[in-house]
């Protein structure tokens, strides 16, 4: 049976990490574990992290004292996972756990070479962001697409490995 790794790069995340790990793991529909990389957080989320992990083999906690940063705590946690299919997400309940089995199952069922969730895409809605965060996030994503072109979104296909390189869809 397809594996899934759930990684949650976390920092001062304390309210937020366990109802999430928990809805993860309630909505998951494959064997599935969960990758928490935690920047060495001063609000205590990485303990509540270590407690779970010491009563739930599927809970895995990498406590990151000498690197910090969004990025590298998702390849870490894509490089550390086992899971057969890798799923990232942030911790704020932005992206609905419950939404998980859905882009598993594009993979599994539809044999989709990936599957994104996105608040820009029909049916997708920006929850628990401010109007200002929510403009901000639209123009970073604008001013992307003008540097790098709209057309690489399309034409391009690149599936991260877990040493960290790209292999393109031409490969």
């Amino acid at each position: 049976m397809t594996t899934v790794s759930v990684i949650l790069p976390t920092y001062n995340e304390k309210d937020n990490i366990t109802p999430l790990v928990e809805a993860v793991l309630r909505s998951s529909q494959h064997p599935t574990s969960v990758w928490v990389v935690d920047d060495d957080s001063p609000d205590g989320t990485w303990q509540r992290v270590a407690e779970m992990a010491s009563h739930d083999p599927r809970v895995h906690l990498i406590h990151r004292t000498d690197a910090k940063g969004l990025t590298s705590a998702i390849a870490r946690g894509i490089r550390d996972s086992d899971g057969d299919i890798v799923v990232w997400m942030d911790c704020d309940f932005s992206m609905p756990p419950e939404r998980i089995p859905a882009l598993v199952n594009a993979i599994v069922r539809e044999s989709a070479d990936i599957a994104v969730g996105s608040r820009y895409v029909a049916g997708g809605a920006d929850v628990g962001h401010s109007l200002m965060a929510q403009a901000f996030s639209r123009t970073i994503n604008l001013a992307a697409g003008l540097l790098f072109g709209f057309w690489c979104m399309i034409t391009r296909a690149a599936s991260l490995r877990r040493d960290g390189s790209f292999s393109s869809a031409s490969n």
